[in-house]
């Protein structure tokens, strides 16, 4: 693959942010909240604990301590740049395309004791588009309030006098979400457009128990539709209450690990609930599940999750299931990685659908870059891989990952139209290698190729895609 005539923007997008501090960071990457887009969780933390820190260990979204008289304003700003560049050879022509995609967001978190005012703005956009350019909702959402809510967060009182008193946390308005490992709930990293809820969230956690629940009414990005010539098009985002989800997860930490389980509900209720002629069907889904890691021992660690679906999809009864499970070991600087992953797909041939739905989770942890690449999805699929992640040192971390996938059923699965495809048949393979600088503690700068090699039977052209991408992150 050839950058060459790409070169002036790609350095452009190296140079753009200047570094607000020379200051070298003295932290490895922030993992974030639950299961950050790496298996990798060891090279800061480990060093003063050996137990590794997983997707379950952690105090829910925005954690702080509780001051009673403390009064504080913060305002944070992130600006992201993404140039991305795909040969692709979905169609019967080879197809070249690429793009610079853009998300600035700006917090404003004012808190006063126990109670707490969350504002963002967030601005995504996508430049460079063509006639090729897969547009959608998830690249594109300008000048969008994301998160206006209002929280509250005390500790209650807890007359057995534990070391650590019993915690309460309250939160309404609009929000975005990170539950559990991700895959069902998130806060969308690498995609360049945000999951946002209106509704309600509590949190509460006592010693190793934690729990959530949540009831809100997802927002929908407006517009639906973008053209090439419409990539700038506003209009403010908005909820409905034919739609809603809401769900628990509850979590319990003992001395080998996490285990948590949780039960959501998403439903969307159209006007027409006899005929069901909408374009999306009415919609009653429970999904089900149960998540774990666990140290098997000092260096080995097991990470499994089971999930099933059941409920009404227009006048379809849905019965879908998904299993993800994994064995890493960890050493000094080094963290490998087997995994595999499956979900079922659906066969029109029968009455159930079978088609296992991902709600508002995240992906490309797992399943490559997202963007205008995407080919791969948790969704009809079997998909066993493996994974590499070395920290070169406290400020870089380079991954290696490689995956190949089976169509479950006979369909689509991902981007890619399986149709032609029989069950259970080859459907493709996914390489991917990822680099990751933190150059000081505004800046960090990633990139990242990925090769794919499809099913001929899915092409008229040539079966190897190259994707690649140049960002960089500056925030203050």
């Amino acid at each position: 693959m050839c950058f060459n005539k790409k070169a002036g923007t790609i350095t452009l997008l190296l140079i753009v942010f200047a570094p607000a501090s020379s200051a070298a960071s003295r932290y490895f990457f922030d993992q974030g909240p639950a299961n950050q887009d790496t298996a990798y969780q060891k090279h800061a933390s480990q060093k003063s604990s050996t137990r590794k820190s997983g997707p379950l260990n952690s105090k829910p979204q925005n954690s702080q301590p509780v001051s009673k008289n403390k009064t504080s304003i913060k305002i944070t700003t992130n600006i992201r740049t993404r140039y991305e560049y795909f040969d692709n050879q979905l169609g019967s022509e080879q197809q070249v395309d690429d793009v610079v995609v853009t998300r600035v967001s700006s917090k404003l978190t004012l808190q006063k004791g126990a109670f707490a005012l969350d504002a963002e703005l967030v601005d995504s956009r996508i430049f460079k588009a063509s006639e090729f350019t897969p547009l959608g909702t998830d690249d594109i959402n300008t000048t969008e309030p994301t998160q206006l809510s209002i929280s509250w967060k005390s500790q209650i009182y807890d007359r057995n006098k534990t070391s650590e008193p019993p915690e309460l946390s309250l939160k309404v308005g609009r929000f975005t979400m990170d539950i559990g490992s991700r895959r069902f709930v998130a806060r969308n990293r690498f995609r360049n457009t945000l999951n946002t809820f209106d509704g309600l969230k509590v949190d509460y956690r006592k010693e190793s128990f934690s729990t959530s629940f949540f009831y809100t009414f997802p927002v929908s990005r407006l517009p639906e539709r973008y053209t090439e010539e419409s990539t700038s098009e506003f209009e403010l985002d908005k909820s409905s209450t034919d739609q809603r989800f809401y769900g628990v997860l509850s979590e319990v930490e003992t001395a080998r690990g996490s285990l948590a389980f949780y039960a959501f509900r998403d439903s969307y209720t159209g006007t027409d609930t006899v005929n069901q002629t909408s374009l999306k069907p009415n919609t009653q889904r429970n999904t089900f599940g149960h998540l774990a890691q666990l140290s098997v021992t000092k260096n080995i660690t097991l990470d499994y999750e089971v999930a099933f679906q059941r409920g009404k999809l227009g006048f379809h009864t849905i019965k879908a299931g998904f299993i993800h499970a994994a064995v890493t070991t960890s050493l000094e600087n080094l963290n490998i990685q087997f995994f595999f992953d499956k979900a079922t797909g659906d066969d029109p041939t029968t009455d159930t659908y079978e088609g296992f739905s991902t709600l508002y989770g995240a992906r490309r942890f797992e399943f490559g870059p997202t963007g205008i690449f995407g080919l791969f999805a948790r969704d009809n699929m079997n998909s066993p891989g493996i994974s590499t992640q070395i920290a070169i040192n406290e400020y870089a971390e380079l991954q290696l990952k490689y995956r190949y996938f089976t169509i479950h059923r006979s369909g689509n699965s991902g981007r890619l139209n399986g149709s032609p495809l029989a069950d259970h048949d080859f459907l493709g393979a996914l390489a991917e290698l990822r680099l990751r600088i933190n150059v000081n503690p505004n800046l960090r700068v990633e990139t990242g190729f990925a090769n794919s090699r499809l099913n001929e039977a899915l092409l008229l052209s040539q079966p190897i895609n190259h994707y690649g991408y140049l960002q960089s992150t500056y925030s203050f």
